[in-house]
């Protein structure tokens, strides 16, 4: 039980990278849902889609390690275990550049005293176009966060998803 709760929030936090990657998205229009019709959506996951062990939310708890970002965020969602193996997911998508989002990250890793690594130049090529996708892994004794900034394909923002478990 308790690594079915950890797959299914791991799983839930890429959920929305095959549509930053360029894939037809399987949702509804490209018009992002009004305040209320997001939380009717919210509401209904929550009902339907009631996995033992795992709790969705609409954004993340402040005892989060990193703070979440805020500039120009067009949708966010927080998932995580409640029971066995902690673990959560956050995911935000906002109108700016993968590139500022990923400085952004880096510095706020800094500031949470959080160490950070980062696929070399030549690897990140090999993934795709430039300035389109940036990985960064944070830890620190106790914990660890994989943080992708990927670029959203619909508008040309960036797709934030944040893995973090513990050691």
């Amino acid at each position: 039980m308790k690594s079915i709760a950890v797959v299914v929030v791991l799983l839930l936090g890429f959920a929305a990278v095959p549509a930053a990657l360029g894939q037809k998205p399987t949702g509804p229009a490209a018009n992002p849902p009004s305040p209320e019709e997001r939380a009717a959506q919210i509401a209904k996951i929550r009902r339907e889609y009631q996995t033992p062990g795992v709790k969705v939310a609409s954004t993340q708890p402040s005892n989060f390690p990193l703070p979440p970002y805020t500039s120009n965020v067009t949708d966010k969602g927080f998932v995580h275990s409640t029971k066995g193996t902690p673990a959560a997911a956050v995911t935000i998508c906002t109108k700016d550049a993968p590139d500022v989002v990923y400085k952004w990250y880096l510095d706020a890793c800094k500031k949470a005293q959080l160490s950070t690594s980062t696929p070399t130049a030549q690897a990140m090529a090999k993934m795709g176009k430039q300035g389109d996708l940036f990985l960064i892994t944070a830890e620190n004794p106790k914990q660890k966060m994989n943080i992708t900034c990927v670029r959203n394909a619909k508008d040309n923002g960036t797709i934030i998803s944040i893995n973090w478990f513990l050691k």
